[in-house]
């Protein structure tokens, strides 16, 4: 009889409860461990570990520069804190954030410590359980390194800084965080193992060694490893050519159909971007940027802009730059089946940037040429040094605005100041400079409760539990 692997997330949800978020209760609190003893059960329990990894690229993309404010963000105070980066928010937030992850890469290391145990009884079921085991370890250093982007200092403020906690045990422990330059290796290791399973995704949804191969694109080039970015970077954009980013291919990102730009998308149960909207009629609490502009003939000026009629608080109706992709989807009631999480064309600019800053400027314009005349413009790019870098940082915005991933690429490139603006654009009420403590989140109460030897970030304190 199949023993119910649901009880196991109920488990570990409740982890949060007693003890630091890290904790996993002892193993007699999970249910019977030989629940999981084949890959069809391990496939199950995976199933539900692709379904906690958290979705917050709306508020990611609320404290980049993607979005200014409409007149609407007064009936919400607290978006409206989160875009002013208030501290109270980025606290909150990161609570939400450092528990979600967490409970994911606990449930991987469930999954992983009952794949130690199993045996398989031919090639058929060791081909699964060998793409089992790297799509968990993919989920796991994926975690890790989000993590590792919010909650330490950038790579360049020093690698030996605090950087998160490693959990691979399931067993009471209070560990300190390891430093930022042991948490790139521990995630290399992971997916450098992920990456070796050279097979195919078994299906929509699923992760492959593609999508391993990009996640280490991306570590190396946070790293600063342009050399290991490219040679990453590159294996996915051999195996994803510039036709799979033709205007076709780009529109079926917006859509439930299956896309041949995706290399990995998210599949989706519940509702998805929809915070964004304050109502159907009324419009959305946010708008883009006035400084995202795209060039005729761009394709991704469609998905990205969304046109829309909207009232300023004295009444006047004026069009409006509202962001599209899946806030145009829900608008226009389309299904949203998967939420474009990896896909070829940030592989192509990973790997300009990694040619452009070290000593492939020519291999850098190249690629970016290539990249822009799949996405429709046609330009012979004349750049070089730190502008290459510039047009190329921008070129990653306009792609994934709205997206959330615009955050990181801030938070790595560091701008000198990050303007909070009023509504519609009409002034800048704050501005975050370069060193602001809140670029690095806090580590939440919930962590260091219970574990002294969690170290807090500059800048935030500690807060302590009155006690009469």
């Amino acid at each position: 009889m199949k023993k119910s692997l649901k009880y196991i997330t109920i488990s570990l949800f409740s982890v949060y409860v007693s003890s630091c978020t890290l904790n996993i209760p002892l193993e007699n609190e999970f249910s019977d461990p030989y629940a999981i003893s084949n890959v069809e059960t391990a496939r199950e329990l995976l199933a539900s570990v692709y379904d906690l990894v958290p979705n917050y690229d709306f508020e990611l993309s609320v404290l980049s520069d993607d979005f200014m404010p409409t007149s609407l963000i007064d009936r919400d105070a607290e978006l409206k804190n989160l875009y002013q980066w208030a501290d109270n928010a980025i606290t909150n937030f990161s609570t939400s954030l450092w528990e979600e992850y967490y409970n994911v890469i606990a449930n991987a290391n469930v999954l992983l410590e009952r794949l130690d145990d199993m045996t398989v009884s031919d090639d058929k079921e060791k081909d699964e359980y060998e793409r089992i085991r790297a799509e968990a370890l993919t989920i796991k250093a994926s975690c890790y390194f989000d993590l590792l982007r919010l909650f330490a200092p950038s790579f360049s403020e020093g690698d030996q800084k605090d950087g998160i906690i490693l959990k691979d045990k399931l067993d009471l422990e209070f560990l300190p965080r390891s430093s930022i330059a042991d948490c790139v290796t521990e995630i290399r290791t992971l997916l450098s193992e992920a990456s070796s399973f050279k097979k195919a995704p078994s299906a929509p949804g699923w992760h492959s060694s593609l999508s391993a191969d990009y996640l280490l694109a991306e570590l190396e080039l946070y790293a600063g490893n342009w050399t290991a970015a490219a040679e990453a970077a590159k294996r996915v954009v051999d195996a994803y050519g510039k036709e799979t980013m033709e205007k076709a291919s780009y529109q079926k990102l917006w859509s439930s159909e299956t896309c041949p730009e995706r290399i990995f998308g998210k599949y989706l149960r519940d509702s998805y971007y929809t915070y964004i909207q304050y109502d159907a009629a009324a419009g959305d609490f946010f708008m883009l940027n006035d400084d995202l502009v795209f060039e005729e003939g761009d394709i991704r000026s469609e998905w990205t802009v969304f046109p829309f009629e909207m009232a300023d608080n004295r009444g006047d109706v004026a069009e409006r730059k509202l962001l599209g992709k899946y806030n145009k989807m829900n608008k226009e009631s389309l299904q949203i089946k998967y939420i474009g999480k990896i896909r070829a064309s940030g592989a192509y600019l990973i790997l300009a940037e990694a040619y452009a800053r070290s000593s492939g400027e020519q291999a850098a314009v190249q690629i970016l040429e290539e990249y822009l005349s799949a996405r429709g413009i046609q330009e012979k790019i004349s750049l070089s040094g730190d502008a290459l870098v510039k047009r190329i940082l921008e070129e990653k915005r306009k792609e994934f605005a709205g997206e959330g991933s615009n955050y990181f690429e801030m938070k790595r490139n560091r701008p000198e100041t990050l303007k909070r603006y009023s509504a519609y654009g009409t002034g800048s009420s704050v501005s975050i400079k370069k060193d602001d403590y809140r670029w690095t989140f806090p580590i939440p109460k919930s962590e260091y409760k219970y574990n002294d030897n969690v170290s807090q970030n500059d800048g935030w304190t500690k807060e302590v539990d009155n006690q009469n």
